[in-house]
């Protein structure tokens, strides 16, 4: 039964929908469906919306038994460092006017094929359209970043389980700022991983990257999890409101997919959570620059000229 195509055909503010089987689960959970709504820009999916659809949509057409779960869309953010060559003698433009051309090419990209439950971020697709973006363009290469904003509880320990679906490079993860207490001493730190086959998670002093946390957690470079038990966080530096977990891809052309991605989670206890698969968004990270927090500006184009 399609009962994506059911539910959007009864309700005009969905952006984009997702139903599956728990069977489809990290572990399989048998007897249940999964519903993963993305909203319109400025609307929202009510209680009564969701009774509706259990009441009218799914439940007449499924076994009694059958219960309903509605799951968050979740995001992926996508960052980029994207270098253009081009031929100046073909061209009138200056490196600015292509820069900004590309801005709106790769805007453009993920506002038509991305942005939506379910859709795959695939290297080369935007790849070729920046280097379509004018005759003058021969080549480009694009650094990949991907990060997640996850919520926190202040002043109380966290725990994060985290998948992103990918392979991350050695070296590349690391978490935004936040303040902690350590023996009774307060401390502006980040995590982030050492590299290596231990896949070992630390926590660094901020002002001198000197390790005051061994081992706080584990990662997984090949699987692309990362796994915090226990982390006190009593703010987060920079006057944001999520904590952001940034890990590079590996490879050149790496692409990124949402499909079978699963549920982060964070909490104070350490309590155990099926994982919940395919309601995962990719998004460009349009940030901008936030040194207190450590946050990187999201995207960068530098156009290049040659000949």
């Amino acid at each position: 039964i399609d009962y994506s195509t059911l539910i959007q055909s009864r309700f005009s503010n969905i952006n984009s929908i997702a139903v599956w089987g728990g069977e489809d689960n990290n572990p399989p959970i048998y007897g249940k469906i999964f519903v993963a709504i993305e909203p319109q820009p400025g609307t929202v999916i009510t209680q009564t919306d969701k009774d509706t659809i259990v009441r009218d949509i799914i439940k007449p057409r499924s076994v009694v038994t059958t219960q309903v779960e509605f799951v968050e869309p979740e995001t992926i953010y996508i960052g980029l460092n994207v270098n253009v060559d081009y031929d100046r003698t073909i061209t009138s433009l200056t490196s600015a006017r292509i820069a900004s051309e590309v801005r709106t090419v790769i805007n453009n990209y993920f506002d038509t094929s991305l942005n939506k439950l379910e859709k795959n971020f695939y290297y080369s697709s935007l790849s070729g359209l920046i280097n379509n973006t004018t005759k003058s363009i021969f080549s480009n290469t694009m650094q990949v970043v991907a990060h997640k904003r996850l919520q926190y509880y202040a002043g109380s320990t966290n725990t994060f389980d985290i998948n992103f679906n990918f392979n991350i490079t050695e070296g590349s993860f690391k978490s935004t700022n936040f303040h902690t207490t350590i023996s009774g001493v307060d401390y502006d730190v980040y995590i982030s991983d050492t590299g290596g086959a231990a896949g070992t998670l630390v926590v660094k002093k901020v002002s001198d990257d000197s390790i005051l946390i061994t081992n706080i957690g584990t990662i997984s470079y090949t699987a692309g999890t990362i796994n915090i038990p226990s982390i006190l966080i009593n703010s987060l530096s920079g006057n944001v409101s999520y904590i952001r977990f940034y890990a590079n891809p590996t490879g050149n052309s790496p692409n990124i997919y949402a499909a079978g991605v699963t549920r982060q989670q964070a909490a104070s206890t350490s309590a155990i959570f099926p994982e919940i698969s395919r309601n995962t968004v990719i998004s460009l990270d349009t940030s901008s620059e936030n040194l207190a927090a450590n946050i990187p500006v999201g995207i960068t184009v530098t156009a290049t000229p040659n000949g």
